[in-house]
């Protein structure tokens, strides 16, 4: 193949090199993958409302998370097991992140330490992912490492209690890797406790049970997240929030300084509606307190188009998932880049074709959803 020219370009060049254990890995959703699905085919829902003899003759793309600026409002989310996709792992991802100036989650089920990262790649902005882990001690030792590694904020994922039926079938190379290939090590979950001890001698090297274990198990209550508030000083965004009652409650709680409204790839709970058709009853929930906490999505994420729309429906930022990581199989920390590169300039179009010199231009008027055409037409 050429150069990708598409995220879709991407997405055929990047599974193409990826083996059979990571494909289902990355790809799957959970049971009939309806959300999975409907995360990417609900943007095409939302029809854009162009502005035109606007003279526009610049545009700014530039916006704020937390008050640290982005060249643009296109951030990474955390991805699992990067080292599936490339041999740069998680690092590669990072470095096309700072190359292009925006922000980067790093999964806490990742093949490389919080520190070896911001170590290898000085200067990126970074929040790390968290789960509402079973052991306290390997929460506090995350955040300890983190805080100490210079990250900027907490991501802390609330929408994996139980289990989940991803349907990825059992493969000889899958049950390698995950049984003792010590470069697919999920790191951060390396601690001294008896717990993790235990893992290591049912043959659990790689700690790919211990962190299923751990996330798994837990209680997942809104005392587990008041406690990591009580740990750090760090902001934390609650991840994982699709309805409005319990965006409400995380932020009358006091804990969270934003909240990225999630499906999680449609991987954990099949037959929720897509972010982008929650994001209208999260924000006005967000509005009804009064407060300043940011709102972001994440999920079906495919090209300039769909940033516009989800900013148009009132995100501040988007942040992608599964495109990258497709890069990052394409062609390392270079596919990554580039793949921003491509997700700005179709941005940069979009604006440019609706009259939006800025990103504050783009508002709830800028989009409409296909359901109002849809009633006009009625007698």
């Amino acid at each position: 193949m050429t150069q990708p020219q598409t995220v879709r370009d991407y997405e055929e060049l990047g599974l193409s090199k990826l083996w059979k254990f990571p494909t289902m890995y990355y790809m799957r959703g959970a049971d009939d993958e309806q959300t999975a699905r409907d995360s990417e085919s609900a943007f095409q829902r939302y029809r854009l409302r162009p502005r035109i003899l606007r003279g526009i003759s610049s545009i700014s793309k530039r916006c704020t998370v937390l008050g640290h600026e982005i060249n643009f409002p296109i951030c990474l989310a955390p991805t699992a097991c990067c080292r599936f996709a490339h041999v740069e792992k998680e690092i590669g991802t990072c470095k096309a992140a700072r190359k292009l100036r925006t922000l980067m989650v790093h999964s806490c089920a990742s093949t490389t330490s919080i520190r070896e990262l911001m170590e290898a790649v000085p200067g990126a902005l970074v929040w790390q992912q968290l789960y509402l882990f079973k052991n306290k001690s390997l929460t506090q030792q995350m955040v300890k490492e983190a805080e100490a590694s210079g990250v900027k904020a907490f991501v802390v994922t609330v929408d994996a209690a139980g289990g989940c039926n991803r349907r990825i079938s059992p493969t000889t190379e899958g049950s390698t890797v995950l049984a003792g290939n010590i470069d697919f090590k999920l790191l951060n979950f390396e601690i001294t406790t008896p717990d993790c001890a235990g893992f290591k001698q049912m043959g659990d090297q790689n700690l790919w049970a211990y962190c299923a274990y751990q996330c798994q198990e837990s209680s997942n209550s809104i005392e587990d997240l008041r406690w990591i508030r009580s740990i750090t000083t760090l902001p934390i965004i609650v991840k994982g929030i699709i309805t409005g009652k319990d965006a409400r409650r995380v932020i009358d709680e006091g804990i969270a300084s934003a909240i990225i409204v999630s499906a999680h790839g449609g991987r954990q709970l099949d037959g929720i509606p897509a972010p982008i058709d929650a994001l209208g009853e999260v924000l006005e929930a967000v509005r009804s307190t009064g407060s300043s906490t940011e709102v972001y999505m994440d999920g079906g994420v495919r090209s300039g188009s769909d940033v516009f729309k989800a900013l148009a429906a009132g995100a501040k930022a988007v942040f992608i998932g599964r495109p990258a990581l497709w890069a990052l199989a394409a062609n390392g920390s270079d596919g990554v880049a580039h793949l921003l590169e491509i997700f700005r300039e179709e941005l940069h179009d979009v604006m440019a074709q609706c009259g939006c010199a800025t990103l504050e231009d783009i508002t709830p008027s800028s989009v409409i959803h296909e359901s109002k055409y849809l009633a006009r037409l009625e007698p």
